[in-house]
């Protein structure tokens, strides 16, 4: 897989415009007789060459994903300039730091009934969804520059991305509502899940989120592509798991159990295929809350703000026991080597199996899943009990509790944890 991402980086980078324009697909295929919505979406010469804040923003996200997956720098060193003048060709367009110009916003949200999908969604300002990305693109190319020893690029880029910032949540941010624009799920999920919702109005807005999903629309998500990827990035890692869950298993329209009630073997373009392809890797990101959530093998953030030491060097394992779920299993090649994390639930234990790979470090969650007067044993051997670490196990150096785990710090090798309590 290395090397089919950085084909395909060199394949963004090559169809970049002398501008710094991204356009929205790589490599840039011209289509003789373009798709209806596409000419009613585009509204500028810079439109109708097909280029998109989001869809191409998507270029400094992809490459400092990588770069923290694969702990790599050379794609750092390799697209710095090519990320400089994408940001750089939107800030020439953005006096005020809001975006105006693009095509698609949040693409294909979920209609009121199967094969009534809105292309791009009339219910999130598609200038809030440019703006996002804008922004996460400042503030990823700042960290880039820190990476790469560019110490006053990384400075301006901070304050770029900070004023893109301000100038979001002035445009959109209700203080009183805790609302983002029109309080659709995606105005309220982007800002969250890129750190740009002031510190002080994230709890609100995401009880906002919450309440749309169970009250509105029947604990479905109303989101289109930008707002699905970014719903999975933010519920479980804020305590909302059990409503990802729910979201994640309903069996009726909108979600993926309907798309299998009717037959579907690949992930469709629309939520109901009554047109559209049959196979699109959009819908795919649900993969991320099997891996990062349910397994609990946390990779980095696609669109942030936290980062991770990059190539698994630091490796954080924390499944989320949700729903009527008893037992989850998964593992990741990473270029350390595997890591793999098990878990099974019983009435009153938890065991949680792991892996970490030579020359990483860990922190490994056991879930307490409601019990108390907890003890963990490591292979037969207590480990932790009586709210205390108790040493002698080769490789685990530290344990703490809070309400909901008991951490381990733990060095590379393989380990089988069981939590007990009443």
């Amino acid at each position: 897989m290395p090397q089919f991402w950085t084909k395909w980086l060199r394949d963004i980078q090559d169809a970049q415009f002398d501008n710094g324009a991204v356009p929205i697909i790589a490599p840039n295929y011209r289509i003789k007789d373009r798709p209806k919505q596409e000419k009613v979406h585009a509204s500028s010469a810079a439109e109708k060459e097909r280029i998109d804040a989001a869809w191409g923003g998507n270029y400094p996200i992809l490459v400092w994903y990588l770069h923290q997956y694969y702990g790599d720098d050379r794609i750092l060193t390799e697209h710095y300039p090519s990320l400089k003048k994408w940001i750089a060709y939107l800030s020439s367009t953005t006096p005020e730091h809001i975006v105006t110009k693009g095509v698609y916003g949040d693409h294909m949200l979920p209609g009121p009934e199967p094969g009534r999908e809105q292309f791009v969604s009339k219910e999130t300002p598609r200038p809030l969804v440019w703006t996002a990305y804008y922004y996460r693109g400042a503030a990823v190319l700042a960290q880039i520059a820190k990476r790469l020893g560019q110490q006053v690029d990384a400075k301006g880029y901070s304050l770029l991305a900070e004023n893109i910032r301000e100038a979001f949540n002035k445009e959109w941010l209700d203080k009183e509502s805790n609302q983002y624009a029109t309080g659709s799920q995606t105005a309220n999920l982007l800002p969250l899940a890129m750190g740009i919702a002031p510190r002080v109005n994230e709890e609100a807005v995401l009880k906002n989120v919450i309440r749309d999903i169970n009250e509105k629309y029947g604990g479905h998500l109303h989101t289109g592509n930008s707002g699905t990827t970014c719903m999975l990035d933010t519920l479980a890692q804020r305590g909302c798991g059990e409503i990802m869950y729910k979201v994640a298993t309903q069996t009726t329209y909108p979600g993926w159990g309907y798309m299998v009630g009717k037959g579907a073997t690949t992930i469709w373009e629309r939520w109901g295929r009554n047109k559209g392809q049959e196979s699109m890797i959009m819908w795919a990101t649900i993969d991320e809350f099997f891996y990062n959530d349910l397994a609990g093998i946390s990779g980095p953030e696609y669109y942030g703000p936290n980062d991770m030491k990059p190539g698994f060097e630091e490796i954080r394992i924390k499944p989320h026991v949700l729903g009527d779920l008893t037992y989850a299993k998964a593992s990741i090649r990473t270029v350390r080597g595997w890591v793999r994390s098990e878990w099974l639930k019983k009435d009153n234990s938890v065991t949680l199996k792991v892996t970490i790979p030579v020359n990483s470090d860990a922190e490994v969650s056991v879930p307490k899943i409601g019990l108390k007067n907890i003890a963990v044993t490591e292979s037969g051997k207590t480990i932790y009990k009586n709210g205390r670490f108790i040493k002698g196990v080769s490789g685990i150096t530290a344990a703490t509790e809070t309400d909901d785990y008991v951490t381990l710090e733990t060095g590379s090798g393989s380990y089988s944890f069981n939590l007990q309590g009443s």
